[in-house]
């Protein structure tokens, strides 16, 4: 399933199916039976790298857009000016 030991999800009801199976066969037939599956996770993967890319542009000493465009502005003048 490619998934972490904690987002298993597994039936209550068939914990005795669940109990009984001891090869990997058995494991894969009841992840077809839909008795053991992935639980859904809090945030999906898509959402983690854009709030890591907002989070790496924010901080001290970091300039807002605004004031980044003013600043080659200003550049600009003194150098042709």
């Amino acid at each position: 399933m490619d998934i972490g030991v904690n987002r298993v999800w597994m039936n209550p009801e068939a914990s005795k199916d669940i109990a009984a199976a001891l090869t990997r066969e058995d494991i894969r037939k009841l992840i077809e039976e839909g008795k053991v599956g992935k639980e859904l996770s809090k945030e999906s993967a898509e959402d983690v790298p854009a709030k890591s890319m907002k989070r790496a542009n924010t901080g001290t000493g970091k300039d807002t857009a605004q004031e980044a465009a003013q600043r080659v502005l200003e550049d600009q003048r003194r150098n042709n000016g």
